[in-house]
């Protein structure tokens, strides 16, 4: 009620709706076990707190909520975030009704209604707003927004000293004063991109102690740094102080690709279409045709080291290493202490023993 203009309340208030249902299916993903097309779903997921606490009366303890439950208030939220923030464009930056389109995109995903997350990414697409970058480097390590990008988080010298970044730079990164290397990545993974694909081009010559990631030209490189130097590392976080790209218009192709392939349907474009799309824009050769494995390894390609892949790979049903899709070791503990604050958490059964 603080805010007068009813344009800027309704911005605001689709915008905290947005990251809402956003946050709320992510954090679901980690702590509950993965959504079932066609079940119940009753599975436990994460409380659900829906007003403000601004005082300690206002304090509640919430048992946690099912995953079904969760993804329908995530829903709920991004369906008003997009409504609330039509009109607004690409909201230089923040959740945009786009954004809100491309997270429910995710979620249909996530759920195997095919149909509609094709519709959601063809909404983004269709939109206008963004376009692919010439190259698929260009999409990471900006210091300023791109074309490709549908929601990124915002990074400068001085805003938050790179906290939001810090952690994929550190991980991944292996330059001087930027990241330890931690993720080494096998060469044989590279054998997955075709010849010229710029998605895959590993940077083998010998590259000066003080390189920053503006020096690496491809998107694999010999690390420098002092930690796991020698090693190949990935050049998608090579700066804390760069924006991150959480949502990138190229997820949006995909996702239009195998909803409408999944559900036999042809929202926007045809799957060979998105994926030759994707493709030519890479400087590789576009594919005569493709079928569920073509389109899958696409996603993994492209959106390796992005965050997708352990989910994607739960709701394909597919085993991770030797543990099933559904295994409790493939979540998230609740924290002692929240259990502590408050008793009607209950903990994941692996964790008890169960």
């Amino acid at each position: 009620d603080v805010i007068e203009d009813a344009g800027e309340k309704q911005r605001i208030e689709g915008e905290a709706k947005g990251i809402r249902g956003m946050v709320y299916f992510e954090i679901t993903k980690l702590w509950g076990l993965p959504y079932e097309a066609g079940q119940t779903n009753d599975q436990p997921g994460v409380p659900l707190i829906l007003s403000a606490t601004v005082a300690a009366e206002d304090v509640t303890f919430p048992s946690r909520a099912t995953v079904e439950a969760v993804y329908s208030q995530a829903i709920d939220d991004l369906d008003k975030a997009e409504t609330l923030l039509d009109g607004f464009g690409g909201n230089d930056g923040y959740i945009s009704t786009y954004s809100a389109s491309a997270i429910l995109s995710r979620i249909y995903l996530q759920q195997g209604r095919y149909e509609e997350a094709a519709q959601k990414a063809d909404r983004v697409i269709q939109s206008g707003e963004y376009t692919l970058v010439e190259d698929p480097l260009e999409a990471f390590n900006n210091k300023s927004f791109v074309s490709e990008d549908v929601f990124t988080i915002r990074q400068t010298e001085t805003s938050n000293h790179g906290e939001s970044n810090g952690g994929l730079s550190t991980h991944y990164a292996s330059l001087a004063g930027q990241g330890r290397g931690d993720v080494e990545i096998n060469s044989v993974f590279l054998d997955n991109f075709g010849p010229n694909d710029r998605r895959g081009g590993l940077m083998t010559e010998t590259i000066p102690e003080v390189t920053q990631i503006d020096n690496v030209t491809e998107m694999y490189y010999i690390g420098i740094g002092t930690t796991n130097s020698g090693f190949i590392n990935c050049a998608k976080y090579g700066d804390s102080r760069r924006n991150f790209p959480v949502i990138r218009l190229a997820e949006m192709y995909l996702t239009r690709a195998e909803g409408n392939f999944e559900a036999g349907t042809s929202h926007g474009a045809a799957p060979l279409e998105d994926i030759n799309t994707i493709r030519v824009r890479a400087s590789t050769n576009p594919l005569p045709s493709v079928d569920r494995d073509a389109i899958r390894l696409e996603r993994y390609i492209v959106l390796c080291w992005e965050g997708f892949r352990l989910h994607d790979l739960k709701r394909w049903k597919d085993s991770i290493g030797e543990y099933a899709y559904d295994a409790g070791n493939l979540i998230l503990p609740i924290p002692e202490r929240e259990i502590e604050a408050n008793d009607k958490l209950v903990q994941n059964p692996y964790y008890t023993g169960g």
